[in-house]
């Protein structure tokens, strides 16, 4: 989640000055989400420069694999886009421990 935690693609996302982001989460339905994430970057001698990203967030394993759909960003509406797939985040973690919990789960 390094550079913001950002799940869209930006024009130029990094900074050398500061970044302030915040990475907002809602649940909708089990294991679907909403997320909204924020961001100002400062560059040394430029203007400030926002940027957000809105889309869905499905836990298809949670707290190991995340599928992120973006929908809107500073980048516009991102379903229009014919290279959507492209757009696609996911996130694959490797916590054991937590791999053992999952598996020892009672499962109603």
């Amino acid at each position: 989640m390094a550079g913001g935690g950002f799940k869209s693609f930006f024009e130029d996302p990094t900074t050398n000055n500061f970044m302030l982001s915040t990475n907002l989460n809602i649940g909708i339905w089990k294991w679907v989400e909403g997320y909204l994430d924020l961001g100002m970057l400062k560059d040394s001698k430029e203007d400030s420069r926002y940027f957000y990203g809105t889309g869905l967030r499905l836990n298809l394993l949670p707290d190991f694999f995340e599928l992120y759909l973006p929908i809107s960003s500073s980048n516009g509406f991102e379903l229009n886009d014919f290279r959507y797939r492209n757009k696609i985040r996911f996130i694959v973690s490797y916590n054991l421990e937590s791999l053992g919990n999952l598996f020892s789960r009672r499962w109603l």
